[in-house]
């Protein structure tokens, strides 16, 4: 059985993985921005309310709201759940 034959040098194989690499790294980064670009689109909000008791006794509440928006896109929010109204108390 003979040899197999490339007729392609280990220099051009070499060459050619790079270009590959360096395209699954472009797609790669290219996918995460789109990602990246409509989370802050559309924005994520993760509204959680934890509240811990022992034998019927409250001891801890926490009431907390993460969002991870563009400003444009956490103001249209605000102003939809009447976040943007000012409220004193004096």
């Amino acid at each position: 059985m003979e040899g197999h034959r490339t007729r392609y040098s280990p220099k051009t194989l070499l060459n050619l993985e790079r270009q590959v690499n360096r395209m699954k790294k472009d797609i790669d980064s290219s996918s995460l921005a789109e990602v990246v670009d409509r989370i802050l689109d559309k924005g994520i909000v993760i509204d959680a309310y934890v509240r811990v008791s022992l034998v019927g006794i409250e001891l801890l509440a926490i009431d907390a709201r993460v969002v991870i928006a563009s400003v444009n896109t956490w103001l249209r929010y605000a102003a939809a759940v009447g976040l943007t109204e000012l409220h004193h108390d004096f």
